[in-house]
């Protein structure tokens, strides 16, 4: 019973606190690490143009339309699958930690993905191209947000750590700036 309030816990946390303070947490930990100019940069830099498509288009109704009904079935089910799984007794929310390490590593590396103004396909390319590193980082996330009591604390310091990431790859020149 613990760990399933815990869980619910971390996912309201997760959904309706965690996104207010994330930037600044992010900024913050880049800030102290000695990136201004890197962060300030950053904040100039454009957005990346999205296409519009407006209901008059043919490519609206062809393309988005029934990809975005499998996307949202497919979140919906998933959603079920892995409430379903959580209600174990003990084992559940440890399956259903694993089973959510890949959305929850793009969840907490999209705050340095957007912060380099990335499009969406950029995105996808430098998720996959660290996949394990951030598979290994979702996980590590996912075990240390279990413990019960601290979990909120540990949220934030999984921010903390994408920050040094972030800080890491900019002294190593892993990223282009």
């Amino acid at each position: 019973m613990l760990l399933q309030c815990n869980a619910w816990t971390l996912r309201g946390v997760r959904n309706f606190v965690l996104p207010k303070f994330t930037n600044d947490i992010f900024e913050l930990t880049l800030l102290r690490k000695g990136q201004i100019e890197t962060l300030n940069s950053l904040k100039r830099r454009q957005l990346p143009a999205c296409p519009e498509l407006h209901l008059n288009n043919i490519e609206f109704w062809i393309h988005d339309v029934p990809f975005n009904t499998f996307s949202f079935l497919r979140w919906l089910f998933v959603f079920i699958f892995i409430t379903l799984i959580s209600l174990l007794p003990i084992v559940g929310p440890l399956a259903a930690t694993i089973l959510q390490t890949p959305d929850r590593a793009y969840g907490y590396y999209d705050v340095w993905m957007i912060r380099r103004r990335l499009s969406d396909k950029a995105k996808r390319d430098e998720y996959y191209s660290r996949l394990g590193q951030l598979w290994a980082f979702g996980l590590t996330a996912g075990l240390l947000e279990l413990i019960p009591g601290f979990s909120a604390l540990l949220m934030i310091s999984n921010v903390i750590a994408v920050g040094v990431w972030a800080n890491d790859d900019i002294k190593l020149k892993r990223v282009q700036l």
